[in-house]
């Protein structure tokens, strides 16, 4: 990368020491933070940001303004995940549109004692970030406190995490991955009461109406879910649909992964992760952190933070797009986690202060024993009792303040990574691609899609089209070329077809 200039609105962006150092020159007197950051955007400029160059647009005297650097950051290890659907995804979505049923995936989640889970792609490294978003990587960190990715029955061997009993696993969104027993039932109802255990559920018929469901893991129904509370901080699937005929209203599917099914009717459902439902989502509240992949979804609403890939809307379905539509909490799990890190490594400054001071007088009180002993004129003074136990005592301090240090290392390498984890989820939430609904047949007349900039209401029958947010002004666009999808531009969004954006109105 050459140190280059171009020229946009006022404004002159100049490229310094290879593209580390970015300023603006300003080409009249004033000139609005709105403008530059336009500018910016314009001109790939999106990383190193310097927050102090914005006070200085409204100085007369100051024509050039450093406005972006390249910066230091610690990546976390990248995993090659041994269970789950990960590998499975693109023939899952070809059953979704082609409308075939779902088997059970319980298999993809069984994993024997000893098993490894995960192991490591890449270790931790330092990276260097352009403002234009380039990355040159600098070293592998000397970090092998893997034990932060360990959750239940789980251990670290080596450079992979490895299972301690045989059960079901599952990964959650702070990198950890479980493993917890399954217990199989043949079906549940109001009579069993509530069930909330450490295990994972394998139900070989229905789940009944009125039932209460909590699971630290995985929960897979071989029949249906109907009108029942029903949780899990692993993936839920239900093989014969997800039914509230009975409008409970205390009828939840709350996961912490993916759920799995082959229909939702009259049901509030929050995934963590995608919702993956080979017929449709009726009448239905789903809330997405990752996609919603449906045959297709009829008077429901949809709050997806990445994107939707269905056949059919319809209805007069209400879409919102972003993630400004889903409260995101891995944020503020990371940030707790940071925060218990650096009291447990204040608690062992302190130890360690009051091991060295008590190491120091322990010191002072031997040598000054010893001086006096040599002053009197003792003889074989070290085989005095005193000198003995006094340097006995300063041996085991000693020894304390080593261990002590250790811990502190320990800590301090433990802290390193979850600061590491918690900045590339924050980067993994303001670099997700823009986000997208994805419609192979109609989307029909009625159908309500909003962003928190723009909201559209479909006026007329739509075929094949791809909708997605404009990274710049946060306005949706319309066009029927899916390619767009991996490739957006500024210069494609004038390419879309004029008939589908009058096909559109403001709502």
């Amino acid at each position: 990368m050459n140190n280059k200039k171009q020229i946009d609105e006022g404004l002159r962006i100049i490229s310094l020491m290879d593209g580390k150092l970015i300023l603006a020159e300003k080409l009249r007197e004033t000139i609005t933070s709105g403008e530059l950051l336009a500018v910016l955007k314009r001109a790939g400029i999106t990383e190193g940001i310097l927050p102090g160059c914005f006070p200085l647009l409204g100085r007369t005297d100051i024509v050039q303004i450093p406005v972006a650097r390249a910066f230091y950051r610690d990546e976390p290890p990248v995993f090659n995940v041994a269970f789950g659907l990960e590998a499975f995804e693109s023939q899952i979505l070809e059953d979704i549109l082609a409308g075939r049923p779902f088997d059970t995936f319980e298999e993809k989640f069984s994993v024997k004692r000893n098993t490894v889970l995960l192991s490591v792609q890449k270790p931790f490294t330092k990276i260097l970030k352009y403002p234009d978003g380039h990355i040159e990587k600098k070293c592998n960190l000397n970090l092998k406190n893997y034990d932060i990715f360990c959750g239940k029955n789980t251990s670290v061997y080596q450079n992979s995490i490895v299972a301690l009993i045989d059960g079901s696993a599952h990964r959650t969104k702070d990198g950890k991955v479980h493993v917890y027993p399954v217990l199989t039932v043949k079906g549940m109802g109001e009579i069993h009461g509530k069930v909330d255990e450490e295990i994972a559920f394998k139900v070989t018929g229905d789940i009944h109406s009125n039932s209460y469901l909590e699971s630290p893991s995985n929960v897979f129904v071989l029949g249906a879910i109907r009108s029942s509370f029903v949780k899990a901080a692993g993936n839920i699937q239900a093989l014969e649909g997800i039914d509230n005929t009975k409008e409970i209203e205390s009828s939840r599917i709350i996961s912490k992964g993916k759920v799995i099914t082959v229909y939702i009717r009259n049901y509030r459902v929050h995934a963590k992760d995608r919702v993956l439902v080979s017929e449709g989502i009726h009448n239905s509240l789903v809330i997405a952190h990752d996609e919603v992949w449906a045959n297709f979804i009829e008077s429901s609403e949809i709050r997806c933070q990445k994107g939707i890939i269905t056949n059919h809307i319809r209805g007069k379905s209400r879409i919102f797009l972003g993630p400004s539509y889903i409260k995101e909490d891995d944020v503020d799990s990371f940030r707790h986690q940071i925060q218990l890190s650096e009291k447990k490594l204040k608690s062992q400054e302190f130890e360690i202060k009051e091991i060295k001071d008590r190491l120091e007088k322990e010191k002072q009180t031997l040598m000054g024993y010893f001086m006096r002993l040599k002053d009197a004129g003792k003889t074989r003074v070290m085989l005095d009792s005193s000198i003995i136990r006094l340097f006995n005592s300063l041996k085991l301090t000693f020894e304390q303040y080593e261990e002590s240090v250790k811990k502190y290392e320990r800590l301090f390498a433990e802290y390193l990574a979850y600061k590491s984890y918690l900045i590339n989820c924050q980067r993994a939430i303001k670099n997700t691609a823009p986000p997208f609904v994805k419609v192979m047949g109609r989307i029909e007349p009625g159908v309500i899609i909003a962003t928190p900039a723009h909201v559209v209401k479909v006026s007329k029958p739509l075929d094949h089209v791809l909708i997605f947010i404009d990274p710049i002004t946060g306005r949706l666009r319309f066009t029927n070329d899916f390619k767009m999808l991996s490739n957006i531009s500024e210069k494609s969004f004038n390419k879309m077809s004029n008939y589908v954006q009058q096909t559109v109105e403001n709502a």
